[in-house]
């Protein structure tokens, strides 16, 4: 372990990275490059890239996941839901409080956002 509890990668993280890394700079590189200007120089926010297949490296997302299996069990059929009942879980989901953000809500976030962005 890292300090901080985090794990090293393990030989498969390391490989599938090389691999992925390598076509995901050739295809979005300059986008990467742009947003990683934006949040990290001019926002003063770090940035970190996870390993690909280390779901321990991203706790958030993993979170995420476990909310959205709250309303679709893994080997649901998306298709097969409406697009009225995914934006109404959505919702759900962005009205909920996260710990990660200080137990504030995403959605009053991104609406702070967007009114001190593109006013």
């Amino acid at each position: 372990m890292l300090s901080g509890g985090i794990r090293e990668p393990d030989e498969r993280c390391e490989k599938s990275a090389e691999n992925i890394t390598a076509v995901s700079l050739r295809k979005y590189g300059k986008l990467v490059d742009e947003l990683y200007y934006q949040v990290q120089r001019l926002k003063k926010k770090k940035v970190y890239f996870t390993d690909p297949y280390c779901a321990w490296q991203k706790g958030t997302n993993e979170n995420l996941n476990g909310l959205l299996r709250e309303f679709y069990p893994k080997g649901r059929n998306l298709s097969r839901v409406s697009p009225q009942t995914l934006k109404k879980n959505l919702a759900l989901i962005n009205a909920r409080p996260k710990k990660v953000l200080g137990f504030k809500k995403p959605v009053d976030l991104f609406d702070l956002f967007l009114s001190q962005c593109c006013t």
